[in-house]
């Protein structure tokens, strides 16, 4: 369990090529409370996000059809596109140094735990709260 509560209305994409991983996210953040939608790779997750933007993309980079570096590329064009916050998931090595060239507002290596994960959907979540109430 997240030391802090899940924000219910989070809606969250998560956008894995392995379905074993998507099956496993998307079930643990559901028992946590939040909405979860999923995609196979970077094209299905842009569709996700025309239909309604999330406010959380959890994104693996290494993905047929389209990678996670050209999603990214992609969703910056679209109308709103710099709203969602972005966790990179990947075993590539030396995550954290590209995960700037993304742009994305965290990283998490795998293989990760649970409690990794839900941190890290907890801070960026958090961060954006911080955020819109600053403006």
């Amino acid at each position: 369990m997240a030391d802090t509560p899940a924000d219910t209305t989070a809606d969250i994409l998560v956008v894995d090529d392995s379905p074993g991983i998507v099956d496993a996210i998307a079930q643990l953040l559901d028992e946590e409370g939040y909405q979860v939608r999923t995609a196979s790779n970077g094209r299905e997750a842009l569709c996700r996000v025309v239909e309604r933007l999330p406010d959380v993309i959890l994104l693996d980079l290494m993905m047929p059809i389209m990678d996670g570096w050209e999603f990214v590329t992609r969703l910056k064009k679209l109308p709103n596109g710099d709203a969602p916050r972005i966790v990179l998931l990947s075993a590539v090595p030396g995550l954290e140094l590209e995960a700037g060239g993304t742009k994305a507002d965290d990283w998490l290596g795998k293989p990760f735990t649970v409690e990794d994960l839900l941190f890290k959907v907890s801070r960026v979540l958090r961060n954006t709260t911080l955020a819109v109430a600053a403006s």
